[in-house]
């Protein structure tokens, strides 16, 4: 699932493609390449199994997310709502929200133009950990 990435059709700069390409290779981290400019590194967790963190590039952008819970497999209520807003506060350089296909995401976007290898890696170390911390706090409202 790449809606939590979803952006309009807008331009890629190749410049920006080549260096996140360059610095998953520098990582150590185990990932593939789903489509053009969209990869997909993987971590495990404790509350979920498998994270799957998907990276691309929108203009000068870097974007990152996890889809926490697709929309067919929560039960959203209030009570939910207000714990995700309490893991908004506590979690900090992501967003959580819900995609165009009401998926449950974890995201961060930053420019490219300082972004290094160290910059990465707190990234996907913030991403893998608050996803899976995120999904600790609603499995009680999981469906599935």
């Amino acid at each position: 699932p790449t809606g939590a990435l979803s952006r309009p059709q807008v331009k890629t700069d190749p410049q920006v493609v080549a260096k996140i390409a360059q610095i998953l290779e520098r990582s150590g981290y185990s990932y593939k390449k789903a489509k053009d400019n969209i990869w997909v590194v993987t971590f495990k967790g404790k509350s979920l199994a498998e994270i799957n963190v998907l990276v691309t590039t929108v203009e000068n952008l870097i974007v990152m997310g996890v889809v926490i819970a697709e929309k067919d497999a929560m039960k959203v209520s209030p009570e939910m709502m207000f714990k995700l807003l309490h893991l908004a506060h506590d979690i900090d350089r992501v967003k959580i929200g819900f995609d165009d296909d009401n998926d449950l995401f974890l995201r961060s976007e930053v420019t490219a133009k300082c972004f290094e290898l160290a910059d990465f890696k707190g990234f996907m170390e913030q991403l893998s950990l608050g996803a899976d911390r995120v999904h600790a706090t609603i499995k009680p409202y999981l469906t599935q």
